[in-house]
């Protein structure tokens, strides 16, 4: 939709890779191929501080794979608290879009700026914007 919708460039980060090639086919399909982009692999992989803003939505889903060997699974607070750590090092004026949240708790440095409650769905849309601050977690009035 922000693909078909603005001028900017999108760029998705998905770990399932049937799901990347599914993307790359709607958004090429719907007309955005030109200014979508679609990785397969790791979001922790990326500088997150080269994107203007971010879009959470169902992340960091956990697969039940009863065969999957014990290394393999990852530890959700650890995840969490990692997302937690790079918002929070983001530079002022990022935004960050979550549908219904993210799984942790938004940088005290970020500032509520647009909520809504989806009717139907029971689910929250909400926008942050990350304010000037000195140093990690620091706000400056």
């Amino acid at each position: 939709v922000g693909a078909l919708s603005s001028q900017g460039t999108w760029c998705g980060v998905e770990q399932h890779e049937t799901l990347v090639e599914a993307a790359r086919r709607l958004a090429k399909l719907m007309g955005a191929g030109d200014n979508t982009r679609f990785m397969h692999g790791d979001v922790f992989s990326l500088d997150w501080a080269q994107f203007d803003a971010l879009y959470f939505f169902n992340p960091f889903e956990l697969e039940v794979d009863l065969s999957a060997s014990p290394h393999t699974v990852v530890d959700y607070h650890v995840t969490i608290a990692k997302v937690e750590d790079r918002l929070a090092g983001l530079r002022e004026g990022t935004r960050v879009v979550t549908l219904n949240g993210f799984g942790g708790t938004m940088p005290a440095s970020y500032r509520l700026a647009y909520h809504e409650r989806i009717a139907g769905m029971g689910e929250d849309l909400v926008l942050w914007i990350q304010r000037e601050r000195f140093g990690r977690g620091i706000v400056v009035s």
